[in-house]
């Protein structure tokens, strides 16, 4: 997987299936994967669902519907200037990096 700090990412949006890696506090552990996903409520925004640790499976938020880019995806900007109010309160945008999803070939099967 490719990750780039939030802060360079020249796109003004992320879209599904994206996925922020940032460094989090109890009850997460010490650095957890979120995925954006649709949570099909046309009146919010994406939400993000923990991909890694003790919280996986489960939705972290669901943004609000400020939150998105052209009536979809989420903003970039939005995302940086509400990231310790909507997703980590203790945790440093400067430290989110994000990934275009999961790939097969990083699968190790026994």
């Amino acid at each position: 997987m490719i990750w780039k700090k939030i802060s360079d990412i020249k796109s003004d949006s992320l879209q599904l299936g994206d996925i922020l890696s940032c460094k989090a506090t109890y009850p997460y552990e010490d650095r957890v994967e979120m995925m954006l996903f649709d949570n099909l409520d046309k009146n919010r925004g994406m939400g993000l669902i923990c991909t890694t640790g003790i919280k996986s499976g489960k939705i972290a938020v669901v943004l609000p519907i400020e939150s998105t880019f052209n009536g979809k995806n989420v903003s970039v900007e939005w995302l940086i200037q509400n990231w310790n109010h909507w997703i980590f309160l203790d945790s440093d945008i400067n430290e989110v990096f994000v990934s275009k999803g999961y790939s097969l070939t990083n699968l190790v099967l026994d």
